[in-house]
């Protein structure tokens, strides 16, 4: 029996061997295919010196993704860093990589402040994270235990309202510059130190000044760029001097964290939801002035794609951060993923409540008619270099003052 092969099918097999073959050699190309690397490495130090200026590291990398596009990578000393710098690509590397980009990178803060790592938020993507992120989640950071503990969030925040109202007791006939920035931190440190450990610091409280001073530095430490954290051979030396401001706040840390264990043993022992334009402004907020710009730094695990790039294991990402719960990419100042910020929600609670709360009880006003500088100081938390003043008008205020924590 004779086989003859038509000229049309001829033509549709050798088509279909083309475009087989040319599949292939694609996906391997693609496998091979590396991001663009930005130019102007030194050696040894790599990017590392575009990093240090006075500029805010986030506002740098927006630059380069200004002209490398919203993929790329440089050279952080011995380190390769994937930056990316749009939604899409975000998504993917949070969703699609989400596993590979689980990690996070060792570094001096990590060990000398957090228990080598053993800070769940800091430590590496394995057996160990996941327990500890499970525990945190169910005892504290639940929506469920976000919505108990919304009375002592309450309770604190009518503290901190009748401290200005206090202000203005005190200065009836002139205008008093109100701090803002001081007066957030004290709210939020003493939501947290009373959620964690049942403590309230009053504000001329010995101990918690040097709370205030030592959770101020450990964060401040959090994001500085530690030389031996880039080139592993110089970790013997101090070259910076940070380790050593690490290891006295580590310390210091420990010794607070330790007195709260003790009396938590002998103790053993003997209407917001409707506020759609409250949410407008807090999402603008983030938008604009996020937190954490950068975000934790993730390291990859494994060899992945993104946007048809290979990104080898080890690779460090940084992103910069319309929902802000990890849903929607175009701002993350939570993050997303299997490493996004666990107590999300507890931030996002406090906030609506803390600004509806000032909105509604207090007409704030700035000391004068000039833009406010929004510079600001990094850290592993960005703040303002010049801190918010406003001027709370004088009595009487807006509500009644029973609403002020003090009798009609």
């Amino acid at each position: 029996m004779e086989f003859i092969l038509s000229f049309p099918t001829i033509v549709t097999t050798t088509f279909s061997i083309f475009v087989f073959l040319f599949y292939i050699i694609n996906k391997k190309s693609a496998k091979n295919r590396k991001p663009p690397e930005a130019q102007g490495a030194w050696p040894l130090i790599g990017h590392l010196h575009l990093l240090g200026g006075s500029e805010l590291p986030h506002k740098v990398l927006g630059d380069l993704a200004d002209k490398y596009g919203p993929i790329f990578t440089m050279k952080l000393g011995f380190h390769r860093a994937l930056i990316v710098n749009n939604a899409e690509l975000a998504r993917e590397c949070l969703t699609k990589c989400d596993k590979a980009f689980a990690s996070r990178p060792k570094a001096q803060a990590f060990e000398l402040m957090a228990y080598n790592c053993a800070v769940f938020g800091f430590s590496q993507y394995g057996d160990y994270w996941r327990q500890a992120r499970k525990l945190a989640m169910c005892q504290v950071l639940s929506q469920r235990n976000v919505e108990m503990l919304e009375h002592l969030r309450v309770s604190e925040l009518r503290v901190s309202i009748k401290n200005i109202y206090d202000v203005w007791l005190e200065n009836k006939k002139d205008m008093v510059k109100v701090e803002m920035s001081s007066w957030f931190d004290e709210l939020v440190l003493n939501i947290m130190v009373k959620i964690v450990s049942g403590n309230w610091f009053s504000s001329n409280d010995h101990e918690g000044d040097r709370f205030r001073v030592v959770i101020k530095n450990f964060f401040e430490l959090l994001g500085v760029f530690e030389v031996s954290d880039f080139i592993p051979y110089l970790k013997f030396l101090d070259v910076s001097g940070y380790k050593k401001r690490m290891k006295k706040t580590g310390k210091q840390l420990d010794q607070i964290f330790e007195g709260w264990l003790k009396e938590h043993k002998m103790k053993g022992e003997s209407d917001m939801k409707n506020l759609v334009y409250l949410e407008a402004i807090i999402k603008e907020t983030l938008r604009l002035h996020p937190g954490v710009p950068l975000s934790v730094p993730h390291e990859s695990i494994e060899d992945c794609v993104v946007d048809g790039y290979n990104i080898p294991k080890g690779t460090r990402l940084c992103h910069q951060d319309i929902d802000v719960k990890g849903k929607h990419f175009d701002l993350i100042p939570f993050g997303s993923g299997r490493r996004m910020c666990p107590g999300a929600t507890l931030a996002l609670h406090q906030l609506r409540l803390t600004l509806a709360s000032l909105i509604q009880q207090f007409e704030l006003k700035p000391p004068s008619m000039e833009p406010i500088d929004m510079s600001g100081r990094f850290g592993i938390v960005v703040s303002k270099k010049i801190p918010l003043e406003v001027l709370p008008p004088p009595p009487p205020p807006r509500l009644s003052p029973g609403l002020y924590g003090v009798g009609e």
